[in-house]
């Protein structure tokens, strides 16, 4: 495995915007660098009580994984999520939100149909119990993560997921640093990774990224099997101590073919 270019921190490459509620999600302008959107989704605890959410713009696949789901809390989250997506990529497009085509090929992300896809355009979604993430890009690709924070058995899911690099430094590190954060900045990021190549968490060991403060910003040269690897730009957020969220942006001269299909 080769070892991590880390350079010195420098300003965010991604810009981060916070919204007060998801339906502003439908107001936004096409950004002129890497952007994410962060807004607080309501949770439903009872379905007896909460109405089934508007969904903004489905079509008949979306229906379906909706149906999907059994218990109505998820499935509401899925709703609200996929209606967020909708809105944003149709505010940015210029188009009503069922109008926004998706493309999915086997083993890769969702990406946008054409005439969208040939102007550049790249998307990820990401939504945990309460939040909604999307991140959008104009050039290369972008991954994007969230996760609740919780105690969990954080020693197990390092030692079996993650390079032996990463779990050397944890183990050094996490006697004097908040364990919490510092585990999930590392699950997030490596998720939105995995997500900006299409990848899956069953390669998070075929890469390594630096257990590094939050808000710092990594080129990550770190990969077992792509012989000239692409760069990646890290950059993750805590929000009230109670979610993190971190976003993986490779330019589009990282972005080759023969990167991606190798990993």
């Amino acid at each position: 495995m080769t070892g991590i270019d880390q350079r010195t921190p420098i300003e965010s490459l991604v810009q981060w915007e916070f919204l007060s509620d998801p339906e502003s999600i439908a107001s936004i302008r096409p950004p002129s660098r890497p952007t994410v959107w962060l807004a607080p989704l309501p949770i439903s605890r009872d379905e007896t009580v909460d109405a089934e959410p508007q969904a903004i713009g489905f079509n008949a696949s979306e229906w379906q994984r909706a149906a999907r789901y059994r218990v109505a809390a998820a499935r509401h989250q899925f709703i609200r999520a996929r209606s967020f997506l909708r809105q944003g990529l149709a505010a940015i497009l210029g188009c009503d939100p069922d109008q926004v085509p998706f493309e999915q090929a086997p083993q890769q992300k969702p990406r946008l149909g054409e005439p969208f896809r040939s102007a550049g355009w790249d998307f990820n979604l990401s939504h945990t119990s309460g939040w909604v993430m999307l991140g959008v890009t104009a050039t290369g690709r972008i991954g994007v993560d969230c996760e609740r924070i919780r105690n969990a058995a954080f020693d197990a899911l390092l030692e079996r997921f993650f390079a032996a690099e990463e779990w050397a430094e944890w183990q050094s590190a996490t006697a004097t640093e908040n364990r919490e954060q510092l585990f999930y900045q590392a699950w997030t990021r490596k998720e939105a990774v995995v997500k900006a190549l299409s990848r899956s968490v069953q390669e998070f060991a075929q890469f390594a990224i630096p257990l590094c403060p939050p808000r710092s910003n990594h080129w990550v040269r770190s990969w077992e099997s792509i012989p000239h690897p692409p760069t990646v730009h890290l950059d993750s957020q805590c929000v009230q101590d109670q979610l993190f969220a971190s976003v993986a942006w490779l330019p589009n001269d990282d972005t080759a073919e023969e990167s991606s299909s190798t990993v």
